[in-house]
């Protein structure tokens, strides 16, 4: 009678709360675990995996493990096909079991081929996993489509604020491969629950949540707009006679797609500058800076507490951009970030002694907020200048090229430091990077076929993953 009561009340609060707050929820706790470690902490972990008496790793030998991400790259714009026919719900059913494998797999290695495996895992569950949100808060928002991105993607800086103080602790009671296959485990199970009970991905579940509710009137407009372009039964899965051909054949015809419709004009390759530039500051910068601060004699509790600081000021920076990207241009919002981290890493660069820790705060704040709005920015900016119809298409194209980056980055840097024992100059050539990603944002205007898409994003509404960010 009591259970039969709960369920009622369960149902009745989930009419009454518009379904796509739901999905947001359930975006914002999938991200908490799984970039608070491989993003947030990840430096943290190079510390102890240098230190520890099985592995005793040297920077440049860690870092070359990202190098997997190169071939691994080939797979995004199947990824992206995925979640233009599957949908970005079987999409994240397949991609985050292979990240709570991936810690697993991490916390149980002994040689190098084994984090090169679980980084590997990583990059396609993370793409599988995440690269859809765009699509989603596209599909279930409209007026407010900025906000809630930022909202959504505000569970990567939640992680940070949460693993920044709980990484160092769980360290010193169960050490780093405890930490980590726990988190592997837990982020499993709860986000698949999640996944399985709040997402929904199909037009007609937009329009049955939009019924009856005039302020989502909109939503509805695009959700039968989106059924009238039958954007699903257009595109076929390639079968798993060609599983293993897909992936090269997906790319190459995703790239003449883009090509075809007009989508690799200036301002896609624009947008890929500015984006390249961002992934840049994430594996240079976020990624090392506890073995950056180890070398100028910081400790990791505090480094734990930066990395704290740093993941609350990136929550705040999604939230602000968020907004912003409704009333500027995305583009605009995009440039403006590159440059707020430009001066976050300039005041990094002062961090030169544990007696500077008022710096190591203010680089934090700074660097934060320009740091974390890079996700909720980026996919906006792509809705706005190409439209939702094609957002896997040119999202996955666009991701296929930013994994490049990724696994160049880090193995130069930590060949860059090995050689001189400093981060600065990787540092500089990142803040350069980053002027140059802000003027390419600038230029980056939207085509006109996307403005006159029934699926595009109005002006002014902005336009994922990172990361992943």
């Amino acid at each position: 009678m009591l259970a039969a009561a709960r369920s009622e009340g369960m149902r009745r609060l989930l009419r009454g709360v518009y379904f796509g707050y739901w999905v947001v929820a359930t975006l914002f706790v999938a991200e908490i675990a799984v970039t608070g470690i491989s993003f947030y902490s990840f430096s943290l972990f190079i510390r102890e995996w240098q230190h520890d008496e099985d592995l005793r790793w040297s920077l440049t030998a860690i870092n070359a493990s990202f190098w997997v991400g190169l071939p691994l790259a080939f797979f995004t714009p199947l990824i992206g096909r995925g979640i233009d026919t599957l949908g970005p719900r079987r999409m994240m059913l397949f991609g985050v079991p292979l990240v709570g494998l991936a810690f697993i797999v991490e916390s149980m290695m002994t040689q190098l081929w084994q984090l090169w495996l679980g980084q590997g895992l990583l990059v396609v569950g993370q793409s599988a996993a995440f690269v859809g949100t765009g699509k989603l808060i596209g599909m279930w928002f409209e007026r407010d489509r900025g906000r809630m991105m930022g909202i959504a993607l505000a569970g990567n800086n939640a992680g940070g604020i949460i693993m920044g103080r709980a990484v160092p602790r769980l360290f010193d009671a169960f050490g780093w491969r405890w930490t980590l296959g726990g988190a592997g485990i837990i982020v499993t199970l709860l986000n698949l629950v999640l996944i399985w009970l709040f997402i929904r991905d199909h037009p007609r579940d937009v329009l049955e949540a939009s019924d009856g509710r005039p302020a989502r009137a909109s939503e509805a407009a695009v959700a039968r707009s989106m059924l009238a372009n039958d954007t699903r039964s257009g595109l076929r899965w390639p079968g798993l006679g060609g599983l293993l051909a897909a992936p090269f054949v997906l790319t190459l015809r995703t790239f003449r797609e883009v090509w075809t419709k007009g989508m690799a004009s200036w301002t896609f390759w624009l947008l890929t500058l500015t984006s390249v530039t961002s992934f840049v500051s994430i594996y240079a910068v976020l990624n090392q800076l506890g073995k950056h601060l180890e070398l100028v004699g910081i400790d990791k509790t505090t480094t734990g507490t930066a990395i704290t600081i740093l993941g609350a000021c990136g929550l705040l920076g999604k939230l602000i951009f968020g907004y912003l990207s409704e009333r500027i241009p995305s583009r605009v919002a995009f440039g403006t970030v590159c440059l707020v981290q430009v001066v976050g890493i300039a005041v990094l660069l002062g961090v030169r002694s544990p007696d500077q820790t008022a710096l190591l705060w203010v680089f934090a704040v700074i660097y934060g907020v320009g740091f974390g709005a890079v996700g909720a920015v980026q996919p906006l900016v792509v809705a706005d200048s190409f439209g939702l119809l094609a957002f896997g298409v040119v999202f996955g194209s666009l991701q296929l090229l930013l994994r490049g980056v990724q696994s160049a980055i880090p193995f130069f840097v930590g060949r860059s430091v090995d050689a001189t024992g400093s981060y600065e100059a990787a540092f500089v050539v990142t803040m350069v990077a980053l002027c140059l990603g802000a003027v390419s944002a600038m230029f980056a205007r939207p085509l006109e076929q996307a403005g006159a898409m029934p699926l595009a994003v109005a002006a002014g509404d902005g336009g994922g993953a990172a990361a992943s960010s």
